[in-house]
């Protein structure tokens, strides 16, 4: 059985409060962390900080971000 602990992290539409959300849930040991609805440039620095500490990001619109190389993986907009 797979099992999931979802720790939400509301951002209140504040970048602020997003760069301190991704210090959270960075601190708190996280598995991932999935941003939805930010334009990731925003978090460039939160991104880093994640990279670092070896906890992949999944964000919406990530081909956005340049460069690539901060990415795993990503969709080209549009894409299924």
């Amino acid at each position: 059985m797979l099992g999931l602990k979802l720790s939400i992290c509301d951002g209140k539409g504040q970048p602020a409060e997003w760069e301190r959300c991704y210090s959270r849930l960075i601190s708190q040991g996280v598995d991932a962390i999935l941003s939805q609805s930010i334009d990731p440039r925003i978090l460039k620095s939160s991104i880093n900080a994640a990279n670092a500490a070896g906890v992949p990001v999944i964000v919406d619109a990530a081909s956005t971000l340049p460069p690539y190389s901060h990415l795993t993986r990503w969709i080209e907009q549009g894409a299924d």
